[in-house]
């Protein structure tokens, strides 16, 4: 008969084959029992069987989108790879992926209208003190008081400061854009070339429009102000991330819910907004 093994834990499965092959032959020479090469063979699967199963449960234990290796957990992802074979999106997904990129796009415009009608100004802030606006209720009248400009210069290492941020940001968009956009030409599927090209042509809007921005701020200079703008623009870009982590609730798309709170926000927004201005906006 086999001794037990050293040790009574079960997880190290060699060790306790290795332990059962050295100690066959001395119990055949003891009780006459042995162990076959089948026998061996058949105990290391017995015993490897669990291990097999707790590696399938974690390999199947993924999310309906986990095979998008471009534009992961975001709903670019469902709009790009709506026509991918194994787990594909549905079209509920393509449609709300493609109007979060919309939306971006809009924002993205806005930024860099704003930063061109600046640009084409040529405005900048003028600051005075409280008591001065006080004495003259709050009406700047030139020649009586004594107002403030900012009319910096930056140098390019303030420029180097305010687009690393931006560069750092965007550099693995602009990989994964490019990536699927390589992979859908390559598979052949107009429609997901087509997706994959709108994907990459809203990462491309991102850095241009926070270029543009950032580049007005530095012109006024404005550093601190530059990097702010950045950040926004960034925020706009996560957009994506943030709809599919409000869809998406332990595996399962719950597209009610978040509609709902969306749309309940939303209205709340805009009477915060009429209630604010007819409180402290009018006199």
């Amino acid at each position: 008969m086999i001794s037990p093994p050293p040790s009574s834990s079960l997880l190290n499965t060699n060790s306790h084959l290795e332990y059962a092959e050295m100690n066959s032959q001395p119990a055949a020479a003891a009780s006459g029992n042995t162990l076959s090469p089948q026998e061996i063979y058949r105990l290391r699967q017995l015993l490897q069987s669990p291990q097999r199963l707790a590696a399938s449960s974690s390999k199947d234990d993924t999310d309906a989108n986990s095979e998008y290796s471009e534009f992961p957990e975001t709903t670019h992802a469902w709009a790009v790879f709506a026509d991918k074979a194994n787990r594909k999106a549905t079209m509920m997904d393509r449609m709300v992926g493609t109007g979060i990129m919309a939306f971006q796009l809009f924002a993205y415009a806005l930024f860099v209208e704003e930063a061109i009608n600046d640009y084409q100004t040529r405005m900048v802030p003028v600051l005075t003190t409280h008591e001065q606006c006080a004495a003259n209720n709050e009406q700047i009248v030139q020649g009586e008081t004594t107002m403030e400009c900012e009319a910096e210069v930056t140098n390019h290492f303030d420029a180097v400061v305010a687009f690393s941020m931006l560069a750092i940001f965007l550099t693995p968009e602009v990989l994964s854009a490019l990536r699927a956009l390589r992979n859908s030409w390559g598979d052949g599927s107009r429609s997901t070339t087509a997706f994959a090209a709108l994907a990459t042509f809203e990462v491309i809007c991102a850095f241009l429009a926070a270029a543009v921005a950032i580049s007005y701020q530095l012109y006024v200079g404005e550093v601190t102000d530059a990097i702010e703008v950045g950040v926004g623009l960034l925020f706009v870009r996560e957009l994506s991330a943030r709809a599919y982590q409000g869809i998406r609730h332990k595996g399962i798309k719950r597209y009610k819910a978040f509609f709902v709170t969306l749309a309940v926000l939303l209205m709340l927004g805009i009477v915060v907004e009429a209630v604010c201005e007819n409180t402290f906006g009018r006199r």
